[in-house]
């Protein structure tokens, strides 16, 4: 079915249903691809401020951090930029953490293809802070700084791989209470992963294609950037294995200071950092080598081993895609991975000596993603399919899950619903992982959906966002008042409204409570029905709202059309997608 998801915000009255988020504020593409600004991640501080990383590819290939108010104001736009600039010089920022004072937290890497070590600025103020980045090495950062974007520290992670060897990347940062930073990704060759004075060395073991193959890393710096420990999950295949490399992906903490890590490895690793073993091997040895095998392990404090182990199947992709772990408020742990969904893929979900496979059905999708949840140990305690394919030629992949305070599970990715030209007819996904269902389709190539459980499992509800291309979600984050911000890309057609369309990165901003699946009502004044609906659609209003003036906008803020109310109950058409309406009388009128 194509939907038309309506969201109406009216400011005569003040009640609103707790449902689907509704629309806030966005930045069209022209907002960040006019500066030629390539967007990797966001987060929120305590005050609902939005920050940004990525890299200005404007000329400068300088790396960037930014700060906009939670209406979407910009504050201030802040570089890290080469002393001495080259050609073969590139610099980004790909991930923000930040911690209970609202420091920020930035990781990425320095390229310097030259022959000669460059000097890079890690100040973004009238200060200097260099760093040197030696010839033809790729450089791994992370730095800490206030809220206002003043540097406090930066430390970088020397390599002896060449930039054409090197593989590393910090994936994911967490702060504690305490503000010490745990950060995981991966390696290859051999690095110092003590940023100070000292010398900590990790190598990596393995070669792929004659170059170092990528192993997985888990690091905890204090406040102060300074090495706690640094520990290494080592591979176990062979010297002349072709297969991918293996990464941590998502990393957590409790209030213990046990920390979490997940990824992925495609043949086997140490899972014990220590004098011990623990090896996990991929889950089918049968299967061919370029698969990969989700792992999740446990660190006590110090970085010991208490516990790792991997989810088991039949199918060589099983697992797919980039694993997210989370800690709720019981420390429960929450796990999203990808998962080929079908009546033929077993997967066992339960990573203690119990199996709970997941009943499907017959319908043979491609790639669906799931949602598990189990306690501090790895007990079992329930799986949820995010979206399920209820006809052929669908998937989706979830790039994404965060928690709220309450233990809400949000997950946001994209998803595909083809063509089938023998039945005339598009896919549908059921985003309700219960009995019921809550079907959506496609706009165009993949559209972005977003959605939202309770920390049992329990369906609220699923939006999309998309138009007639290719839109995709690279980062999201949800504010302590619930506000979600969304950073995307979109496709061409994705503002079918608009006099030009342009392609590229947005943001969006998207509040709750909002609208219900069924009908939205504010205050008996005003109510939209049926929603989501197939096309049409009605507006009905209350006697005192005769003449107010009706505006329709697409989730960009454009406008699609104004008319005047002059009947109870007004019928209007729009194409799929989602909505605002917007409604003004005497003065009176929407944001």
């Amino acid at each position: 079915m194509k939907k038309i998801l309506l969201s109406s915000v009216f400011l005569l009255a003040t009640f609103f249903t707790n449902a689907q988020a509704t629309f806030n504020w966005s930045l069209a593409a022209t907002a960040f691809n006019s500066n030629g600004l390539l967007c990797h991640s966001i987060a929120t501080d305590s005050q609902g401020n939005v920050y940004q990383t990525g890299k200005d590819a404007n000329g400068t290939s300088n790396m960037y951090l930014s700060k906009r108010n939670s209406a979407g104001v910009s504050l201030w736009f802040k570089q890290m930029t080469a002393i001495s600039f080259t050609f073969s010089y590139s610099a980004e920022a790909y991930t923000i953490a930040i911690d209970a004072s609202d420091n920020l937290y930035i990781s990425g890497n320095v390229t310097n293809g030259g022959a000669a070590s460059i000097n890079v600025d890690f100040d973004p103020g009238a200060a200097v802070f260099s760093m040197a980045i030696p010839a033809t090495k790729k450089v791994t950062f992370i730095s800490k700084l206030t809220s206002d974007g003043n540097l406090i520290w930066a430390k970088q992670f020397n390599s002896t791989a060449t930039i054409y060897e090197n593989n590393d990347d910090v994936v994911c940062m967490k702060i504690d209470a305490s503000g010490n930073l745990y950060a995981t990704g991966g390696f290859g060759s051999t690095v110092d992963f003590d940023p100070g004075a000292g010398v900590y060395n990790l190598t990596s073991v393995g070669i792929i294609n004659a170059r170092p193959k990528q192993n997985i890393f888990v690091l905890k710096l204090n406040s102060s950037g300074n090495l706690v420990w640094a520990k290494s999950f080592l591979n176990q295949t062979p010297v002349n294995d072709t297969s991918y490399p293996d990464q941590g992906t998502s990393i957590d903490v409790d209030n213990a200071g046990n920390v979490y890590t997940t990824g992925y490895f495609s043949g086997g690793i140490d899972a014990d950092p220590g004098v011990g073993t623990h090896l996990l091997v991929k889950f089918n040895s049968n299967l061919i080598s370029d698969t990969n095998t989700l792992f999740i392990s446990k660190l006590d404090s110090n970085g010991n081993y208490v516990w790792a182990n991997t989810i088991a199947g039949n199918h060589a992709q099983a697992i797919l895609n980039i694993p997210t772990i989370k800690l709720d408020n019981a420390e429960n742990l929450i796990l999203q991975t990808n998962s080929q969904i079908n009546a033929s893929t077993l997967i066992d979900y339960d990573f203690g000596p119990g199996t709970q496979y997941l009943s499907v059905g017959n319908y043979t999708g491609d790639t669906c993603p799931v949602v598990l949840k189990m306690d501090a140990n790895a007990n079992f305690i329930w799986v949820k399919i995010l979206a399920l394919t209820q006809s052929f030629y669908t998937n989706a992949s979830c790039n994404q899950t965060t928690l709220d305070a309450a233990g809400n599970i949000y997950s946001i990715g994209s998803f595909a619903c083809g063509y089938n030209s023998s039945a005339n007819t598009y896919g549908t996904m059921d985003f309700d992982p219960s009995a019921a269902s809550f079907n959506m389709t496609s706009n165009g190539v993949t559209d972005i959906f977003l959605t939202k459980l309770d920390n049992n499992g329990n369906f609220l509800w699923a939006n999309q966002i998309g138009g007639s291309g290719y839109e995709n979600a690279k980062s999201f984050a949800v504010s302590q008042s619930g506000n979600i911000i969304i950073l995307g890309e979109s496709g061409a057609g994705f503002n079918k409204s608009a006099t030009s369309t342009s392609a590229g990165i947005f943001m969006a901003s998207y509040s709750q409570p909002g609208l219900s699946n069924s009908q939205f009502e504010l205050d008996k004044n005003i109510s939209v029905y049926p929603n989501p609906t197939t096309n049409e659609f009605n507006i009905k209003i209350s006697e005192n709202l005769m003449g107010a003036k009706a505006t329709i906008y697409n989730i960009l803020g454009q406008k699609i059309k104004d008319f005047t109310l002059n009947s109870l109950t007004t019928n209007q058409n729009l194409d799929k997608g989602m909505y605002l309406i917007a409604i003004e009388k005497e003065g009176n009128s929407s944001t």
